[in-house]
């Protein structure tokens, strides 16, 4: 699976299964031993880690929609040509890929003519 996500995104999975640890020793051990309780500081660490995650998703999420469309601009492909994934599976992603760029290629043109 490395091979296939890469190296940071397995560590972000792997964060995301340590949130899940956390939080699952504070809900099932909190009683048995008060070190394992929820405090302030480690509620700001959830925080500050669980954003770390969202961030990173969100920001490969548009690299990854740019990149698609600037592949299917380069080679002229159609969409219907690049619907699968390396899965098999129907890729959503295209269409809004190619949507943001061409959006963003019509700002690009507007801000030119001014």
């Amino acid at each position: 699976m490395l091979g296939v996500v890469g190296a940071v995104s397995m560590a972000v999975y792997k964060t995301v299964a340590s949130v899940g640890v956390f939080l699952g020793s504070a809900v099932f051990f909190c009683g048995v031993d008060p070190s394992e309780c929820l405090t302030g500081y480690k509620m700001v660490s959830l925080v500050i880690v669980l954003a770390g995650v969202i961030g990173y998703s969100v920001v490969t999420d548009k690299i990854r929609k740019n990149n698609l469309a600037k592949a299917i601009a380069k080679t002229g492909t159609g969409v219907a040509e690049l619907v699968t994934t390396r899965d098999g599976e129907r890729n959503s992603l295209l269409c809004d890929a190619v949507e943001d760029t061409e959006a963003t290629e019509s700002r690009e043109e507007e801000r030119q003519e001014l």
